[in-house]
């Protein structure tokens, strides 16, 4: 994932002058993408994406590009990794390396490479991430012809979807494969627009657990031939690309014990879909999720540089949107990396590696400095730092069943509002005296000694604390 992202958030408390809060939606193009004017030439700069289930590593490779597949192979083994970081901090390497050698969670499952013949010298390379809508996305120009290249691991289909579109006519022509470094990893042809692989996970032993995976490719106008172990598009308008995995794992099928039989019927039932609507239902299930929470903390002009020039001057560059990109960054692979029932894992690296666990910790430093709820009180902006003089945030979630929306002005709380879900006391810290409004107007407050003033809240309720004098 983007080089220097995980060290980046020290230096953003110390720079970031906040200039222009509140002139801009709170989705804008700018602060809610990562984004680079080159492909990514190593692992780390890769884009992530993923459903839970299955991810992908994109490389954003204008002749070749490469997909790193993973899939959740081993519900079971979710919780290992920090096993192993343990042993690893134990001293015990040996028991480390045991372990994460047995286990088969998250394991790199292989490679979906396309091969793009003349398109080495391109023109107006971009290449993004966009959080809001969980799509990578790769733009560039050939001459009079403009490019482009969406992925994103659809939940709902579950699977993997590419997008290759062109502004003219019969323009696209690729060859796309499937690879993998596990046992006994072979792609066939399975009829003239598919490719089936199978093999065990696992390298040396061949006693893994067996996988599957399956691509289809729906192309509107030109050629698709399956060859060997490969598939041939050729002068193509626009065109589809469907990857479907699944291991022999019960938890990682549809239950059939059937990897190829599942893998199989995830692409097929997406075929039957047009792009636009897999797209759709993709979209609108991430955004159910992601759009719980937004934070804004003030606008810049280094907005609009690539990500990774912005990350490199956090030191010197007053750039208060690259905290709060950062923050929502770590949201996103939280969703991308677990769904309901599948904690999570490394679902962007290989095994012996453990990401997912900083990323966490990321939002959950960020959500603490500005909310916390202990000892059965909410204390609001803890912890905020001096340079975030102002800002916002809706959707942190507090213990006792309350959403918490929070703004402020001059690094001191300017208006909060509280939704209970359940009817009960609210106990509520802030740095300065508040009075509360509910839907029937002011609502009686008990100060405590210790600074700490409660009020009684209704199911459903919606209260709002505004400093007073």
């Amino acid at each position: 994932m983007p080089k220097g992202l995980v060290v980046l958030l020290g230096a953003l408390w110390v720079v970031t002058g906040l200039r222009g809060f509140g002139d801009e939606p709170a989705y804008g193009n700018w602060d809610m993408e990562l984004w680079y004017d080159a492909p990514a030439s190593e692992w780390e700069q890769a884009l992530p994406i993923g459903n839970g289930r299955l991810g992908a590593m994109v490389f954003g490779g204008t002749e070749d590009e490469r997909l790193q597949l993973n899939e959740y192979a081993n519900a079971h083994a979710a919780g290992h990794p920090r096993e192993i970081r343990e042993l690893i901090l134990e001293g015990a390497e040996l028991e480390a390396e045991r372990v994460a050698a047995h286990l088969e969670a998250r394991v790199p499952l292989g490679d979906l490479r396309l091969f793009f013949p003349g398109h080495g010298d391109v023109s107006e390379y971009r290449r993004e991430l966009l959080l809001d809508r969980a799509v990578a996305r790769v733009t560039y120009r050939i001459e009079d012809a403009v490019f482009t290249r969406e992925t994103f691991a659809s939940h709902p289909d579950q699977v993997i979807v590419v997008g290759l579109t062109c502004e003219r006519p019969r323009r696209i022509s690729f060859n796309a494969s499937l690879t993998s470094a596990h046992d006994g990893a072979v792609a066939r042809p399975v009829g003239d627009d598919s490719l089936a692989m199978t093999g065990r996970l696992g390298v040396g032993d061949g006693e893994g657990a067996a996988f599957a995976g399956r691509l289809c490719v729906v192309a509107d106008g030109g050629s698709v031939k399956a060859v060997d172990d490969h598939i041939e598009v050729r002068r193509a308008d626009a065109v589809t690309l469907l990857v479907g995995a699944a291991s022999s794992l019960e938890a990682d099928t549809d239950g059939s014990g059937d990897p190829a039989g599942s893998a199989g019927r995830q692409v097929a039932s997406a075929a039957t879909k047009a792009y636009e609507g897999l797209r759709a239902a993709h979209v609108a299930d991430h955004q159910r999720l992601f759009r719980r929470v937004a934070l804004d903390l003030g606008r810049s002009k280094y907005a609009r540089y690539p990500t990774d020039w912005r990350v490199g001057h956090a030191a010197e560059a007053a750039d208060p949107a690259l905290g709060a990109l950062y923050f929502q960054y770590g949201r996103y692979l939280l969703i991308a990396g677990s769904r309901a029932g599948r904690p999570p894992a490394g679902l962007f690296n290989n095994y012996r590696t453990v990401q997912i666990d900083d990323d966490s910790g990321v939002v959950a430093a960020v959500s603490g400095m500005l909310l916390q709820s202990q000892g059965g009180e909410i204390h609001l902006l803890p912890a905020l730092p001096a340079t975030w003089r102002r800002g916002q945030v809706e959707g942190l979630q507090a213990h006792g069943g309350f959403e918490v929306d929070l703004a402020w002005e001059g690094g001191r709380l300017s208006r909060a509002t509280l939704r209970s879900r359940e009817a009960g006391p609210c106990r509520v810290r802030a740095s300065s005296r508040f009075g509360v409004i509910g839907e029937g107007g002011r609502v009686a407050l008990v100060a405590g000694a210790d600074g700490v003033a409660s009020f009684e809240t209704v199911a459903g309720g919606a209260y709002v604390l505004a400093p007073r004098e």
